[in-house]
């Protein structure tokens, strides 16, 4: 996961009152600590996760997307994905973008 890490990625330890604590660099997340991350953290463990998906050939993938053009620009890796595990699932609201061959889109009617 830390090769996939940016030195822009933030993790915030959240302290007992649930607010974020102080920022943790990736070198020192800590087992059984909760921490809040930013976009880029997160971004790092989808990629993290996407990789070992295709690496093992193997298991499900759920994507959450706020727009079809949030999407668009993980299209290529989505297809990829579904290509090669057992399923792809991916939510978003409408409008859907293109169809992804082999991956099932899921509406969502509240906002993502």
């Amino acid at each position: 996961m830390r090769q996939y890490w940016s030195e822009d990625a933030v993790a915030l330890e959240i302290g007992v009152d649930g607010g974020a604590g102080c920022s943790v660099a990736p070198a020192h997340l800590a087992e059984n600590v909760l921490y809040r991350f930013d976009s880029e953290s997160m971004t790092a463990m989808r990629h993290a996760i996407e990789d070992l998906a295709l690496e093992e050939a193997n298991g499900r993938f759920l994507s959450v997307f706020g727009s079809a053009a949030a999407f668009e620009p993980h299209r290529e890796r989505h297809t990829c994905l579904a290509a090669t595990i057992e399923a792809v699932d991916i939510v978003l609201p409408a409008p859907r973008p293109r169809k992804v061959p082999h991956a099932r889109w899921i509406r969502d009617d509240q906002g993502a």
